[in-house]
């Protein structure tokens, strides 16, 4: 699951950039800024968004699920065929939840929108699915990810002018969204304040109905006449009551989430071991929720001027930075440091790749292309058939560091329900 447009991707919860290019990193971000600027903004969602957050704690709790499961059994298997517990309901909440990760070029105007219902009894709660028919076209799975490129797009559009348009699917649902629902004159600015504030709930996409039928019941020119401040103000005081847990408020939620992300990701990569991603993290979070957090922060950034808009996107990233960006040859980037921050980010980057890895049965360590390129004098047999055992040597590797934090050289590893031997050859 990743956030992508026509030149770049985010990849959520691991907090890596990558750029559709094989020109330098630094000289491919500065001279695509708009579609850099885009990836960013998706960089700070995952910072100050609820929905965000809980879908980082997946991914990463997926992770490290996994790897309490390899230490508890002993092994691992290539292709991995033992599922995680709780696995199969936090797949299906983001299949629900996030919706199509298609693109559709051209779509005029909605014709329904069909709801579906999947019951949870083991926790009392309903997850809800939207599909929008397009007049004279396919129906489109509406969900978190039209709302999230929706706000990125249409802050890179108002400030960078000019760019190619992107496909009307996802980055116009709101639109068409707004506009079948008779709020043809709501602003842009009411617009992603709607959209931000539809992010505070675990389902977004069932949020944002539930607020565009009661704008309906009460009477659209209730809340178009409102000026944009007016409007915000109002979204901030419409909590909701969720199922099956205490009430809280939407600032409370959102804080709760922050405090879960930090303890969770400073619990899984101490201070000892990641230096440099501790230190980092420690400030990140502590800056997303005193300065970020709580303020429509996305809804300032499109109503600012371009000039004030640069001013504070470069405060940010100067702040917070971002930790690896990756190109189509898979050379690194970080703004966080040299070579030392960009090594210890870059485990980032196998975490969310070893899902996939373990997924497949070649053993073959994920960054042997990258190694290829830039240091195959650090390279031997191996990093073919056995990366696991690199973690045993003086002087690690970046897999290496990987494998020794996660242990993965304790275990034995199989591929295709053979043994690889815990001893390899030399080079």
């Amino acid at each position: 699951m990743f956030l992508q447009n026509a030149e770049g991707e985010y990849e959520p919860s691991f907090f890596i950039i990558r750029l559709k290019t094989d020109r330098d990193i630094q000289v491919c971000a500065a001279e695509n800024e708009a579609t850099f600027t885009h990836e960013y903004l998706h960089f700070i969602q995952d910072l100050i968004l609820p929905y965000c957050i809980r879908e980082n704690l997946r991914h990463l709790a997926t992770f490290f699920d996994q790897m309490d499961n390899v230490h508890s059994i002993g092994e691992i298997r290539l292709p991995k065929t033992i599922p995680i517990p709780g696995e199969e309901l936090a797949t299906l909440q983001s299949k629900m939840t996030w919706g199509s990760n298609s693109f559709i070029q051209t779509a005029a105007e909605l014709e329904s929108i069909q709801r579906s219902t999947e019951p949870v009894p083991v926790h009392g709660f309903n997850l809800y699915r939207y599909d929008l028919k397009i007049k004279d076209g396919p129906s489109y799975h509406f969900g978190a990810r039209d709302l999230l490129e929706y706000i990125a797009y249409k802050i890179e559009a108002k400030h960078f002018p000019g760019q190619e348009k992107l496909p009307d699917l996802p980055y116009c649902s709101v639109d068409l969204l707004v506009n079948h629902y008779g709020l043809s004159l709501f602003s842009d600015v009411k617009k992603i304040a709607l959209v931000e504030y539809c992010l505070h709930n675990d389902n977004p996409a069932h949020r944002m109905m539930v607020m565009l039928d009661d704008f309906k019941v009460a009477g659209t020119e209730n809340f178009t006449e409102l000026s944009d401040e007016e409007f915000i103000s109002f979204l901030k005081s419409a909590n909701w009551k969720a199922v099956g847990v205490p009430f809280e408020t939407i600032g409370n939620k959102l804080d709760r989430r922050l405090n879960e992300l930090c303890e969770f990701l400073q619990a899984r990569y101490p201070i000892e071991a990641f230096p440099e991603i501790s230190s980092w993290l420690d400030h990140v979070m502590d800056y997303a929720r005193t300065t970020l957090a709580g303020r429509s922060m996305f809804a300032e950034l499109y109503r600012a001027t371009t000039p004030e808009f640069q001013v504070a996107l470069s405060g940010i990233i100067n702040e917070i930075g971002v930790p690896l960006i990756v190109n189509n040859l898979g050379e690194l980037g970080t703004s966080l440091g040299g070579d030392d921050s960009c090594d210890q980010f870059l485990q980032l980057l196998l975490a969310y790749e070893f899902t996939s890895y373990i997924n497949r049965s070649d053993p073959q360590c994920p960054l042997c292309s990258v190694c290829e390129r830039d240091r195959s004098e650090i390279m031997n047999q191996d990093c073919l058939d056995g990366p696991f055992r690199r973690a045993r040597e003086e002087d690690l590797c970046p897999f290496g560091v990987f494998a020794k934090a996660h242990g993965l050289a304790e275990v034995r590893w199989f591929s295709n329900e053979k043994l690889i031997p815990s001893q390899g050859s030399d080079w």
